[in-house]
């Protein structure tokens, strides 16, 4: 890797290069400035809500919006331009309001998928912003992180209980799952290896191989 992208609790975006300082820049969020005095308040107050998750696909940046960010209690993901460094078109609503968990963006870096507290994975085209559809994908439960395979062929979706999903990205239908019956609070993705670890409940992390819906390491 060569740079960083992170936020932190004064609401900002920064990317940070690893090899050069004066390549370091903060995301524009708009006429911040303007808000804050319009609704007079501060303007970090004016900023949105802390990022609770990013995701950045670098190579369509001369195409349209490619990198997208969820917000704490928000029910709405932002997408950003990363060549222009600053906010992008599109304001991304889960369909049923429910506060987004997690977002990533598709392996061929033209949807965005957002994970909602309510079980829900909503798909939107980053282009248009029009969302193209959703899966149910637990009953109540929250979805922790949901991401596409390396040929976008699939999404794999895992709940804060420890259950995993695969569905068909054309269709939606399930393929397989696989239960851990373990809580499960953070997740991490290797699609040229097709491997997920997962940050448990009782403090191990487990890796497992979603093309085969297995674990592989304990």
């Amino acid at each position: 890797a060569r740079f960083l992208v992170s936020s932190g609790s004064d609401r900002s975006i920064r990317f940070s290069s690893i090899f050069k300082d004066n390549q370091n820049f903060e995301f524009s969020q708009g006429s911040v400035s303007t808000t804050a005095s319009t609704l007079t308040i501060s303007d970090e107050a004016a900023k949105f809500s802390e990022v609770s998750s990013i995701d950045l696909f670098r190579t369509k940046t001369l195409k349209w919006d490619n990198m997208l960010t969820s917000h704490k209690d928000s029910s709405k993901a932002k997408t950003w331009r990363f060549d222009r460094k600053t906010i992008g078109q599109h304001s991304l609503e889960s369909s049923d309001k429910s506060v987004i968990s997690h977002v990533s963006i598709s392996s061929c870096g033209n949807y965005g998928i957002l994970s909602t507290y309510s079980g829900l994975i909503d798909i939107f085209n980053l282009q248009s912003g029009i969302k193209r559809k959703s899966i149910k994908a637990f009953s109540g439960i929250p979805v922790i992180s949901s991401y596409t395979d390396s040929t976008n062929s699939n999404i794999i979706a895992i709940s804060a209980a420890g259950e995993i999903k695969s569905f068909e990205f054309s269709k939606g239908a399930q393929t397989s799952s696989l239960d851990l019956s373990i809580d499960v609070s953070s997740v991490a993705i290797n699609r040229d290896t097709e491997l997920i670890s997962l940050a448990c409940s009782d403090h191990s992390i487990k890796v497992l191989d979603f093309s085969a819906m297995r674990l592989v390491r304990m």
